[in-house]
């Protein structure tokens, strides 16, 4: 990542890293990109501690 002076600029960079540096194998390396980028998570999954309760 040299041109990128280090700074992962394609979500592929993330499995590269995963890959040489985690020793995952590239399909490893995509779940981990997949979990990073957050299209999939679900917003209300667990309740935020930080918000006051709805019940009275």
């Amino acid at each position: 990542m040299k041109e990128t002076y280090g700074v992962m600029v394609y979500q592929e960079d993330v499995i590269k890293i995963a890959h040489h540096f985690g020793g995952l194998d590239m399909g490893e390396g995509d779940v981990l990109r997949r979990a990073i980028s957050g299209k999939y998570r679900r917003h209300n999954a667990q309740p935020n501690p930080f918000t006051p309760s709805q019940t009275p």
